[in-house]
């Protein structure tokens, strides 16, 4: 993605996690590159046990934006969803999604690009090999329900988590899997990926 700072991180399985509920072996592979508009992430599954296993994926993105009333989520009108705060299955029927109150979103089979639009910038994300995008923001009874997030930083914040969520992805002894986002800063008004 061109000049910039890459980080690589390994994680196997140990005596500990062998103790675990994950009694597998395993080895992941976890790729940052960063540079001055991008960000990509990228996580690559091994199987290294003699069994099948499967399991679901999600990359935890937080975005901090200036104001939560100001952002809009473009990229998933017509995608089923799955509402969890609601609890019923819907299809997304606006073009740009703004957030005003709790919301918990799995959109499933998400076919694009989906973006993230606040002030005069755009976060266009784009998906590697997950199908799921989460919208999440908890708002204030949320918030000040959570130890470990601020009472009123929801006003600043926006998740639109890549991953595969509404389905497992599952690996055969040997088999391996990459998954990942890139995340693209670019001017608001020019052109959508």
């Amino acid at each position: 993605h061109g000049a910039g700072i890459v980080a690589r991180f390994e994680l196997k399985e140990n005596a500990d996690t062998l103790a675990s509920k994950w009694p597998y072996k395993f080895v992941l592979h976890y790729t940052i590159d960063l540079t001055a508009t991008t960000l990509s992430t990228v996580i690559k599954y091994e199987n290294t046990d003699t069994r099948e296993f499967s399991f679901t994926s999600l990359m935890h993105t937080y975005f901090q934006v200036p104001d939560i009333a100001q952002t809009k989520v473009t990229g998933l009108k017509g995608v089923a969803y799955i509402d969890k705060v609601k609890r019923v299955e819907e299809s997304e029927q606006q073009d740009s999604i703004v957030v005003t109150a709790n919301e918990d979103r799995v959109y499933t089979n998400v076919p694009g690009v989906v973006n993230v639009v606040y002030g005069d910038e755009r976060v266009s994300v784009t998906r590697f090999n997950f199908k799921d995008v989460v919208l999440w923001n908890p708002w204030a009874e949320k918030a000040a329900e959570m130890s470990d997030f601020g009472d009123s930083e929801y006003k600043n914040m926006i998740c639109v988590e890549v991953g595969t969520v509404a389905s497992k992805i599952t690996l055969r002894p040997g088999q391996t899997a990459s998954c990942g986002q890139l995340l693209t800063v670019e001017p608001a008004t020019g052109p959508q990926l």
